[in-house]
């Protein structure tokens, strides 16, 4: 059997009531769909007295789909469960050698877990490349790091990951926290979108770096006043499209950090920005960092009304040669810093205390890419 799928089985109680052990040695799906009396994973059989007590079967024991103490899924490389209250997975009841394949973990619509991958599976989930939570109405943390105390583990903790989903993540308030000073490294992650998490007060440490990360897509993420400390946003060498919205506490994009001019962020490849609906944000960065940005040719800056300037610092832009503020309306000043801030003025009148920004000198080439308006954006991302 390569394939398994238990979907809506309200009664089912094991895949077989006795007492054998099940082996699946060439099983590469399971998909465990609302089947809440269902218990999928043990570590051992139920022993002669706890099945039958003072001569009485005690019919709350349940035989496990599969059990740890056989290495029961030794090829599994796609994990989905799906309305599962019974499946919560023990340290005690976890071999390393069980799901060593598993290339794709699915969490969905989980009611009583506070972490999504608790710090005893990571020592397991080195082939690990997507993974997808959503609907979990408890998780308050994705990666958990407690117990990782040593640098190897750290360098190995989800290295093969390259695609992380988080949607509907009401009390999640960090994908992972600080700890000890050192954070997966996240060195193959090439897409993270994280939507509707209204706590997340931190997307990740700065001890976190992204290397190949191409896609960053945060939206409707309400406790969070800036997105990325710097020292992670120099590791963004790869990023192609970063999309920031519907977050109301946002200020910056990367937090200032009493950044100097003489110190440079160079986003290499990034080509696509959008920031929509953003109601407090004042800057992309209020440090005096320089920003370069060889490749950008497409920025949408939407509903945010308190933006007076790009950055603080200088930011070059050579392929830019307009901002989209609306649907079929856009605007150039000549440079990004300069472009902003008259687009403030407009909104807002005569402006006060602002600081004197030399204007850059470029020749900008035409833009020869299709343009996707601020408002066709944003009801496309709303959209999925």
């Amino acid at each position: 059997m390569t394939s398994l799928r238990l979907m809506n089985l309200q009664h089912v109680k094991s895949f077989y009531p006795g007492t054998h052990t099940s082996e699946w040695p060439l099983l590469k799906n399971l998909e465990v769909c609302e089947c809440n009396r269902v218990k999928i994973f043990a570590y051992k059989i139920p022993t002669f007295q706890e099945v039958h007590l003072e001569g009485k079967v005690d019919i709350t024991i349940q035989q496990p789909l599969a059990l740890f103490e056989t290495v029961a899924f030794p090829n599994l490389e796609e994990l989905t469960l799906d309305s599962n209250s019974t499946t919560e997975i023990q340290q005690e009841q976890f071999p390393v050698q069980s799901i060593c394949k598993l290339r794709v973990l699915n969490v969905l619509r989980y009611g009583d877990n506070l972490v999504a991958i608790p710090s005893f599976m990571l020592h397991t989930l080195h082939n690990l490349e997507k993974l997808n939570v959503r609907r979990c109405g408890s998780v308050k943390e994705v990666v958990q790091l407690e117990e990782l105390v040593d640098e190897e583990s750290h360098a190995m903790a989800l290295a093969e990951l390259r695609e992380v989903q988080l949607h509907d993540l009401p009390e999640l308030t960090h994908l992972c926290k600080e700890n000890f000073k050192r954070g997966p490294r996240f060195q193959n992650l090439e897409t993270l979108q994280v939507w509707n998490c209204g706590c997340l007060i931190s997307l990740v440490p700065s001890s976190v770096t992204f290397q190949n990360l191409a896609t960053l897509d945060v939206w409707s993420c309400g406790s969070l006043v800036n997105l990325l400390p710097p020292s992670t946003a120099k590791s963004l060498v790869q990023l192609k499209n970063l999309k920031v919205g519907g977050s109301d506490m946002i200020k910056e994009v990367v937090s200032g950090g009493g950044g100097e001019a003489t110190e440079e962020i160079a986003f290499c490849k990034l080509e696509h920005i959008a920031l929509v609906c953003l109601a407090n944000l004042t800057s992309f960065c209020s440090g005096g960092y320089t920003f370069t940005f060889p490749s950008l040719d497409h920025l949408v800056v939407e509903e945010c009304p308190k933006m007076k300037v790009f950055s603080q610092g200088f930011s070059t832009t050579p392929r830019l040669e307009r901002v989209d503020v609306a649907d079929n309306e856009w605007h150039w000043e000549g440079d990004l810093n300069t472009t902003i801030q008259k687009l403030f003025i407009q909104l807002h009148g005569a402006v006060h205390g602002f600081l004197s920004l030399n204007k850059l000198s470029i020749k900008l080439p035409r833009l020869k890419t299709k343009v996707l308006s601020g408002k066709k954006y944003l009801k496309q991302l709303r959209n999925g």
